[in-house]
């Protein structure tokens, strides 16, 4: 099983435009009030696209790094704890399923399609959108909850699995009948 022992920062995964459509800036003010400091990491994979205003005096435990191939993206949920998904807008949100078949919970937010995936502290969590203060709730809880965070990541991988390409084009032919 995948992720952060006890004795190590809870590891958050950002993959994808790092921008103010995706929450990115709600991401970084949670943080800021919270004060996590090394007992949590955040890795960001993608391109950034918040002003760099937004940027200034960010702690080490925040780290960007360029977008990566997708099998090395695939590899870094597997080692991570969570993915930090908590979008303004989004039509569905690919990301979310391609975490949760790496058996990676996801924090998300209703305004991501792909929300309907997620069963709230099962295989994941959903906050509302536009609150720093749900978002650092949730990440707070995710620190108090290392050993259930983990135990969502079998339900995290069943959840993908019964979701499948045939599931889409039936879903899809039903809507345009």
């Amino acid at each position: 099983m995948g992720g952060s022992n006890e004795s190590e920062p809870l590891r958050l995964l950002w993959a994808g435009t790092f921008s103010i459509r995706k929450g990115a800036h709600l991401l970084l003010k949670a943080w800021q009030d919270w004060e996590p400091g090394s007992r949590v990491q955040l890795d960001v994979f993608g391109s950034n696209q918040l002003p760099d205003g937004l940027l200034k005096s960010l702690p080490e435990e925040i780290r960007f790094h360029a977008p990566v191939a997708r099998k090395d993206i695939m590899c870094v949920m597997e080692s991570s704890d969570l993915l930090v998904f908590p979008t303004l807008y989004d039509g569905f949100g690919m990301v979310v399923t391609e975490a949760l078949s790496r058996g990676l919970p996801v924090l998300t937010t209703p305004c991501a399609g792909a929300c309907s995936f997620i069963r709230h502290r099962e295989n994941g969590l959903i906050i509302q959108e536009d609150s720093e203060t749900e978002l650092a709730e949730a990440l707070k809880w995710c620190l108090n909850n290392k050993k259930l965070c983990k135990q969502m990541r079998p339900l995290a991988v069943r959840s993908a699995q019964d979701w499948q390409w045939p599931d889409y084009r039936k879903a899809l032919i039903k809507a345009i009948d």
